[in-house]
């Protein structure tokens, strides 16, 4: 009965299938052949309606032209039955045979060879009827070929994999055939579907093929030179074709084995050669980023997205394999990387045809790998000095350019340095040296950046837009903030090593408060400025909220007698100050 059944479904496999598919097809080309003599002669007559039409609107006003840009309506029962439907079914289509074919399997109703070979051909059969019907039904026979293209992945694979009656080398050899053949199909018939049937199956080859008992080392060349190939490829399907899509899939896909087979297999010992292989895909994908960008193809969102991506995770390798060798060595490999993609930079410059957007994209990278550098290289608070010094530099050039991007890099690596300043550096040091210890010196260094970068601001204020003229005094305000608070901080710990007294401390840094907000009204009388006469009275608003809050209720006697007559002599020189400057 077994036998009996068998016989019946591969009749009606290999037979009968096919001629009820070509019954079909003849039927559906006789209907198209009736129709086509029915309507023989309607073309001239549409050619003669249109030629009318076109003159009486030559000879009506302008606007009643509107009518020939009028958009049809989407007729969604086609839209539903040619497209929709017709993937669903034909991704059910595959699900149903390969139920069927594993039912088989397990029943052991063919031998392994016979597997095989009805797996390649029905792929042909699929890739044959695709072919002889892409004139007239285009989405469906791209189907077709999808089908086919999937089955014979799937055939070499399994006589690999599972069964072993093909040597991997042939295996290999025929899905790189079935790539290319991918590949020529999607140029030939214009489909980004079959180029993504390509990619897929090209990008999974490697990892679904048991390849033979080789090092490694050898294997990871044998994995590079495979992926080199294939995103050749691909990147030359780009230029023909505008799928954007493409680069970014494939890139992905090829730092993805890449980051599988480090994880797995990688040994310090491979680093040059690893390193070698991932630079070069690096350099690839670069220049073609480059070449693209220019008069013929504007610059859209995946071309920042495959930039970006491209620059991190080679950086991110980079990091990964030099700290297996050297990890001394990681922040001068970001030093390198910031100088290769500055040298990009000015070659790319030389083009005729750039985008400044591209220019920018790189510039922003090569400083941020520069600020990791510091980090990679450095230690303690000479990271955050370093830091505040790159800002520095970063927003001075972005005055000289002038550059918008520039500037504002600049006030994003300003936010960085005060951040870990105040997360990572003010950890309290028992020193008398309030003024010598590593923390007041860095403080320092960033408030002095500063009042630098707002001094140039003010300078250069005719170029700066509208929105940025407020900023030159907000980073002032800034470092007087951060003055402030600098001072609170180094009087505490030097009370506590000195003195060791709580009460003697809050008043010393309630007239510290009070001194400090003297001396900088006293430099906006000066120089009548606006901003340091505004913090002073801030200041000494809050040391005297401090001293009538907290000094005078928990301090001794004596002590509230001298920070009392400190603080009231203070507030009363700066009534005296004000009323005498009338004007300010």
């Amino acid at each position: 009965m077994g036998g009996f059944l068998l016989g019946i479904l591969i009749v009606f496999y290999v037979l009968i299938l096919p001629i009820v598919l070509l019954v079909d097809i003849t039927r559906l080309r006789r209907r198209i052949d009736n129709i086509e003599k029915v309507i023989e002669k309607e073309p001239i007559i549409r050619q003669k309606t249109i030629e009318s039409v076109v003159g009486t609107l030559e000879n009506q006003e302008p606007a009643k032209t509107d009518v020939l840009q009028e958009k049809h309506p989407v007729n969604w029962e086609i839209e539903l039955g040619r497209k929709y439907f017709y993937w669903i079914g034909i991704f059910i289509f595959l699900v149903g045979v390969a139920l069927f074919l594993k039912y088989a399997f397990e029943n052991k109703w063919f031998n392994e060879v016979i597997r095989i070979i009805i797996g390649i051909v029905s792929g042909t059969l699929f890739m044959y009827a695709g072919n002889r019907l892409i004139n007239k039904y285009r989405q469906f026979s791209l189907g077709l070929f999808g089908i086919g293209i999937v089955i014979f992945y799937l055939s070499f694979f399994t006589a690999n994999n599972f069964y072993h009656i093909i040597p991997y080398s042939i295996s290999f050899f025929m899905m790189i055939l079935i790539t290319a053949l991918c590949v020529v199909l999607t140029l030939a018939y214009d489909s980004i579907f079959l180029a993504f049937i390509a990619l897929i199956g090209g990008f999974l080859t490697p990892c679904i093929l048991g390849g033979p008992e080789i090092s490694m080392l050898t294997a990871f060349f044998g994995l590079s030179s495979y992926l080199l190939l294939l995103n050749a490829g691909f990147l030359t399907i780009n230029i023909f074709k505008p799928w954007r899509i493409l680069p970014v899939f494939a890139m992905l896909f090829t730092y993805g084995l890449f980051y599988f087979w480090i994880y797995d297999f990688y040994n310090a010992q491979f680093f040059a050669g690893v390193i070698s292989c991932i630079s070069i895909f690096f350099f690839v994908y670069l220049v073609f980023i480059l070449s693209r960008s220019g008069s013929r193809h504007s610059v859209k969102p995946l071309d920042f997205f495959l930039t970006v991506v491209n620059i991190f995770a080679y950086s991110g390798f980079v990091f990964y394999l030099v700290n297996s060798i050297a990890p001394d060595l990681k922040g001068i490999s970001a030093v390198i990387l910031a100088f290769i993609l500055t040298f990009a930079v000015f070659v790319y410059r030389k083009k005729e045809y750039r985008d400044e957007n591209i220019i920018l994209l790189l510039l922003g990278a090569s400083l941020i790998l520069l600020t990791i550098a510091f980090p990679l290289y450095l230690k303690n608070t000479y990271i955050t000095i370093s830091w505040i010094c790159e800002a520095l530099l970063i927003f001075w050039l972005g005055l000289r350019i002038p550059s918008t991007f520039m500037r504002i890099f600049g006030y994003i690596v300003f936010i960085l340095s005060i951040c870990r300043f105040l997360g990572f550096d003010t950890h309290p040091q028992w020193t008398i040296y309030t003024l010598f210890n590593e923390r007041f010196i860095t403080g320092m260094c960033i408030v002095i950046c500063l009042f630098l970068s707002s001094a140039l601001s003010m300078k250069r204020m005719n170029i700066l837009p509208e929105k940025e003229k407020r900023f030159p005094g907000l980073l002032a305000g800034i470092a007087n903030i951060l003055i402030f608070i600098i001072l609170t901080i180094e009087v505490h710990d030097a009370c506590r090593s000195i003195i060791r007294s709580r009460y003697i401390e809050q008043m010393i840094l309630s007239i510290s408060w009070a001194l400090y907000a003297g001396i900088l009204l006293s430099i906006g009388m000066i120089f009548k400025v606006k901003m340091a006469r505004y913090f002073a009275l801030i200041f000494l608003g809050l040391s005297i909220l401090k001293v009538m809050f907290l000094d005078l209720f928990s301090a001794g006697k004596v002590y509230r007698i001298i920070v009392s007559i400190v603080t009231g002599a203070i507030l009363i020189i700066v009534g005296f100050v004000y009323h005498r400057k009338k004007e300010i």
